[in-house]
C-alpha cells in the first residue's frame, strides 16, 4: 500500500485538492510544531518498509512532518522509531498538539506480547525531534497490562484532562482489548496518559471499558470501544469524546454509540452516552449504522460520523450527526449529502479547520471519493473532489 496526501488550495467551499505527498496519507494531523504561526502537517504509511542497520523491515511504518509555509510542500521531516519492527504499523494513528507528536503502532508486539501496540510521543525543540517516548499498557504508570492483540494505539488525542493543567495528556484507543473474566472478546479500552510529554519514564493515568462506566449499554464482544477518539473544549472545560461504533445499542448490531467525558479537577468524569435516539439526538439506532465511527469537536458541537447509515435506495450512503455538548442548547442537527449515492460512506472520517468549517471524509463517493466542507453557520455540504485520479480520497482529513 502507498497512499496519498492531498492538500486543499484555495477558498474553503471553492478549493482544489492538490497532490502533497505520495506513498502517504493513511492518517493526517494538521498542527503548529515548530513555534511559528504556520500550520505544519503530519502524514503516515503504517505499511511502509523501513531500512534498519543495513535491513529491510516490512511494514515498520513512517510519518511525515510538512512544515508550513510557502515551501511546505519541499520541506519535510521524517519520523521512524529508534528500532522499527517487522509489520508493527508506525504511523496508524496521529496527534499533533504545540510541539509535541504522538503515533500509534497498534501491530506492534510490544513487551512481547503480539499486537498489543505501542505509541510513540516526539517533543520537538524547533524543528528537531528529541528521541521518543515509547508508551505500552506495561509501561510503568500506565493503565492495564499487554494482552495479546490489544491494538493499543489504535487511535490517539491529546487533551487536557487531569494532569498538570500546563502539560498535556494522551488519550490512547485500544478497541481490541478483550474481557477475558467474561468471555467478551474485542470490547475496547481507552487510556489517559497524564503529562505524557513532560514525565518520560513514570506515568499516571486512567481507564476505562464501557463495563467501568455507567452507559446504558452493556459491553458484548466486538463493541470496539477506543476505535474513534476526539477532544475538544467549550466554557472553559475539557471534553473527550470515545467511539465504540459496533456497539450493540437497543439490540440492533453495530449501530454504535460514543461516550463523553469531562475534565475534573480529578479523573474526568462520563456525563453522556450518545447514541441515535438517546436524549438530544434524532433517529433510531440501525444495524450497521456504525455511530461514533468517527469523532470531531467543531464549536460548541460535537460531530459524530455515521457512515453506515442508510436511506431508502441508498444503502450506506451515511449522516454525520452535530450534537451540542451543552445539551440545554437543543437537539442535534443530521448533516447528509442532497444526492448521497450507495456506499458514499459520508462521515467516515472528520476534521475541524482553523476558521471552524467541518471537513466530512466521503471516501467511496464515485470512483475517487470526496471531502465535503460544512460552513459554520451550516447548509448544503459542498464537495471537493482530487485532481486527477485517487482511490477512497477522503478516507483521512485533517484541518
Amino acid at each position: 500500500m502507498q497512499g496519498q496526501a492531498y492538500v486543499l488550495l484555495g477558498p474553503m467551499l471553492n478549493g482544489r485538492a492538490v497532490p502533497l505527498e505520495l506513498r502517504a496519507g493513511w492518517a493526517a494531523k494538521a498542527g503548529r510544531l515548530d513555534g511559528d504561526e504556520c500550520l505544519d502537517v503530519v502524514v503516515s504509511n503504517p505499511f511502509a518498509s523501513v531500512l534498519s542497520d543495513g535491513s529491510t523491515v516490512p511494514g515498520a511504518g513512517v510519518a511525515y512532518v510538512f512544515w508550513g509555509g510557502k515551501t511546505s510542500t519541499r520541506s519535510r521531516l521524517e519520523l521512524k522509531v529508534p528500532a522499527p519492527r517487522a509489520n508493527a504499523h508506525f504511523g496508524w494513528s496521529l496527534a499533533i498538539a504545540s510541539g509535541t507528536v504522538a503515533v500509534g503502532a497498534p501491530h506492534e508486539d510490544a513487551d512481547e506480547v503480539a499486537d498489543s501496540g505501542a505509541a510513540y510521543v516526539f517533543r520537538f525543540d524547533g524543528r528537531k525531534p528529541r528521541e521518543p517516548q515509547r508508551i505500552t499498557q506495561n509501561t510503568p504508570g500506565v493503565p492495564g497490562a499487554a494482552q495479546p492483540g490489544d491494538m493499543f494505539g489504535w487511535s490517539l488525542a491529546f487533551a487536557r484532562l487531569g494532569g498538570n493543567p500546563g502539560d498535556v495528556d494522551l488519550a490512547v484507543g485500544a478497541p481490541f482489548e478483550d474481557r477475558e473474566e467474561v468471555g467478551q472478546i474485542d470490547t475496547g479500552a481507552v487510556t489517559v496518559v497524564y503529562d505524557v510529554a513532560t514525565k518520560p519514564w513514570t506515568y499516571r493515568g486512567v481507564g476505562w471499558d464501557l463495563s467501568l462506566v455507567d452507559s446504558g449499554t452493556q459491553s458484548r464482544s466486538g463493541d470496539h470501544f477506543g476505535h474513534s477518539l476526539a477532544y475538544g473544549t467549550h466554557a472553559g472545560k475539557g471534553y473527550l469524546a470515545v467511539g465504540a461504533p459496533h456497539a450493540d445499542v437497543g439490540g440492533a448490531r453495530d449501530s454504535g454509540l460514543a461516550l463523553l467525558f469531562e475534565s475534573t479537577s480529578g479523573d474526568p468524569r462520563l456525563i453522556r452516552s450518545l447514541h441515535e435516539g438517546s436524549v438530544g439526538i434524532g433517529d433510531l439506532p440501525e444495524p450497521g449504522d456504525m455511530f461514533g465511527y468517527a469523532l470531531a469537536f467543531v464549536g460548541a458541537d460535537l460531530l459524530a460520523g455515521v457512515p453506515g447509515q442508510s436511506e431508502i435506495r441508498r444503502l450506506e450512503c451515511g449522516a454525520v450527526q452535530a450534537i451540542p455538548i451543552d445539551p440545554t442548547r437543543g437537539v442535534s442537527r443530521i448533516i447528509r449529502l442532497a444526492d448521497g449515492q450507495l456506499y458514499d460512506h459520508f462521515g467516515w472520517s472528520l476534521a475541524r479547520t482553523g476558521d471552524g468549517f467541518a471537513l466530512v471524509g466521503v471516501p467511496d463517493r464515485g470512483t475517487t471519493g470526496a471531502v465535503a466542507v460544512v460552513s459554520p453557520g451550516g447548509g448544503e455540504p459542498q464537495l471537493i473532489f482530487p485532481d486527477g485520479d485517487a482511490l477512497e480520497f477522503g478516507a483521512a482529513v485533517t484541518g
